[in-house]
């Protein structure tokens, strides 16, 4: 009995623990099948997590690689053009200082500015409204003949400032206070609106003087305009280059009016010597051509200045950060900024290359030869078809219009023509049959080629008894008989198919801008109160 007593109680002692060891065991089960999905889970995030972290790694390496590739060709271009000798860094580009009483310019803008002023009995409201003549009174002769009396007041205002005009011819040097320690994005022109009045107001004193007889005196403040053009092509870039192709053309506008009715006498023999220095100074290219090239060098090294400073965070351009105004910094933008220099450097330097061209044809085939080409750059930047990298590019690029160079060339040689022909008409009392009679006759060299022609030729007479011209056959290279378009306002376009001088001061002047003053009424006119 006592040993039945002790299994039994053995029994049911046992019972319970073997219960609960089922239990515990049956948790654990559970919870192991229910971790099962949580650590498989784990092991895919894991897994994503590193592939992301890998192909992060991935394209950081491929980001800043591609920018070393791109850092490096721009340091092997860089080399290339500081081995022949052409300047790149801006700092470059300072000259020797220039003392000021050789300086041209100050003169010049001195002039310029004392047209904006009152003058004597003149307001600057009285001014201001006299200088908006210029617009037209220099190649409209219809609207000078009807404005005499503004003409006369003009030139009367403009007195003081064209006797400055010699006194800046003598200086031999052009200082435009670039400073060229600062950054390129800093850089600062002189007011160009005085000087651009100046040229016009100097064109119209030539062209009266030439009515009033006094030719030696017309066609030397023409060789000073001439001057003044050629000391505006010397400032620093494209826009004071476009700006010297603007006062040129102003001389060549007086000429037009001054060749079209010449004085019914011989020239004295000053005048005649006057007139060929004229014919000498349109024909002497090389300070153009010069300064063309000058001014493409002068653009390339502040695109490459203002780069490198974008790079390094340090140029505040158009008012603005470039990427850090939206929170990018500069170490991430790197890559694609050498990039971008890297093309706008490029497109520069196959502009420059082409500048070097004597002939537009020749310029163009230089310019589209292969990817790196200015005009295979340009439309990659322009037309938006090209990577990042390019439109990066066209915040500096150099959207410039060639043509204009050739176009300033071919109407120097065409105002020099026309003026030899006057010449020869005066002295020898009878008119040109043929250009080459101008060589014959020793008035030039040889006839001006053509720098639109593909093959040299030279300009072009259009002997009509109507309305002669002297032409260049234009930027489509086509000899269309000196066919010319106008524009919206009447004036010759400068997309018609020739450059066109007209030798019997006929073209078309184009609608007039410049409105009446209101006249105040007159007792006789007034209403009654």
């Amino acid at each position: 009995r006592l040993c039945n007593l002790v299994v039994k109680r053995l029994s049911n002692a046992k019972g319970p623990r073997v219960k609960d060891d089922n239990s515990q065991a049956t948790a654990q089960t559970a919870d192991a099948v229910e971790t099962l999905p949580r650590r498989r889970r784990m092991r895919w995030w894991g897994w994503l997590l590193t592939i992301l972290g890998t192909l992060l790694c991935m394209a950081v390496s491929a980001w800043f690689g591609w920018g070393a590739v791109g850092q490096r060709r721009l340091d092997e271009l860089a080399a290339e053009i500081r081995s022949r000798g052409e300047p790149l860094d801006w700092k470059d580009l300072a000259g020797p200082p220039v003392p000021d009483d050789q300086n041209a310019v100050s003169l010049y803008v001195r002039a310029g500015e004392e047209l904006s002023g009152p003058k004597g009995r003149y307001s600057a409201a009285d001014v201001e409204r006299l200088m908006e003549l210029l617009e037209n009174v220099v190649g409209d002769p219809t609207f000078r003949r009807e404005h005499r009396a503004e003409v006369a007041q003009l030139l009367e205002i403009a007195r003081d400032s064209l006797a400055l005009l010699p006194q800046a011819a003598a200086r031999p040097s052009a200082d435009f206070g670039t400073d060229f320690r600062d950054s390129a994005a800093n850089w600062k022109l002189p007011r160009l609106s005085g000087i651009l009045r100046l040229a016009n107001v100097s064109a119209l004193w030539a062209v009266e003087a030439h009515e009033a007889g006094r030719e030696a005196e017309a066609l030397t403040t023409v060789g000073h305009v001439l001057r003044l053009a050629r000391c505006m092509g010397r400032g620093p870039g494209v826009i004071c280059n476009l700006v010297s192709m603007h006062i040129g053309r102003q001389a060549m506008e007086a000429l037009e009016q001054m060749v079209s009715r010449p004085p019914a006498a011989p020239l004295e023999p000053a005048s005649a010597r006057q007139a060929r220095a004229v014919i000498a100074d349109l024909l002497d290219e090389a300070p153009a051509r010069q300064a063309w090239r000058q001014a493409l060098m002068i653009e390339r090294s502040s695109q490459y200045d203002i780069f490198e400073r974008m790079r390094r965070g340090e140029t505040v351009l158009w008012g603005q950060e470039p990427f850090r105004q939206y929170g990018i910094p500069t170490w991430v933008t790197g890559p694609l900024l050498a990039w971008g220099e890297l093309h706008c450097v490029k497109a520069t330097t196959s502009l420059l290359e082409g500048a070097k061209e004597t002939t537009y044809p020749a310029a163009l085939r230089k310019m589209d030869d292969g990817p790196d080409s200015y005009q295979a750059l340009r439309r990659l930047a322009q037309e938006g078809e090209g990577s990042l990298a390019y439109r990066v590019a066209f915040i500096l690029f150099p959207a410039i219009d060639v043509d204009v160079h050739y176009e300033h060339l071919a109407r120097r040689r065409l105002a020099a023509t026309g003026l030899a022909m006057r010449l020869y008409e005066l002295e020898k009392g009878k008119p040109v049959a043929a250009l080459a009679d101008l060589v014959a006759g020793g008035y030039l060299k040889a006839v001006p080629a053509d720098p639109f022609s593909n093959k040299g030729e030279p300009i072009c007479l259009k002997a009509d008894p109507k309305q002669p011209l002297l032409y260049s056959v234009g930027k489509n290279g086509l000899d269309e008989d000196g066919a010319f378009t106008l524009d919206a306002d009447g004036r010759v376009s400068r997309d018609s198919p020739d450059v066109v001088f007209f030798l019997h001061g006929d073209r078309p002047a184009g609608k007039v801008i410049w409105r009446e003053p209101k006249r105040p009424a007159t007792s006789a006119t007034k209403p009654r109160p």
